[in-house]
């Protein structure tokens, strides 16, 4: 997108104007992220569907009221965010500090719940790639 397209109007903000159709790799990217709507079976499941020990264990950690998890990533999308409703629920789970950067030119007082939805995928990709030099 030219800087021009970007610069115009609220384009620049996080939720600003619509960026659709001023720049054909943006589309496409866009096309793509639409497209992944499914969320591959889980390595963490026996063949019958039930839970291998690994997820059972780990399951016990994360529905444990003392670590919190299930506060923040809860319903079906195990988050609590809405993208197309109520503002963002920002939260600091301690992680913040002064270079965490801004948020819309002012202090960034936390993050958006991202979802946990195909996250052992992103570990299992982790831990097979290369190393890096």
């Amino acid at each position: 997108m030219s800087d021009g397209n970007y610069n115009s109007g609220t384009r620049s903000t996080s939720l600003g104007e619509p960026k659709a159709y001023l720049s054909a790799e943006l589309d496409a990217l866009a096309a793509y992220v639409s497209s992944l709507t499914r969320v591959h079976e889980s390595p963490y499941r026996n063949a019958d569907g039930s839970m291998t020990a690994d997820a059972v264990a780990g399951a016990a950690i994360f529905n444990s009221p003392s670590v919190g998890c299930t506060a923040c990533h809860r319903s079906s999308q195990l988050t609590d965010s809405e993208l197309h409703g109520a503002p963002f629920l920002l939260h600091d789970v301690g992680t913040l500090t002064a270079g965490s950067g801004k948020r819309l030119g002012g202090t960034l007082t936390g993050l958006d719940t991202p979802t946990l939805k195909g996250i052992w995928r992103q570990r299992l990709i982790c831990m097979t790639a290369p190393p890096r030099r």
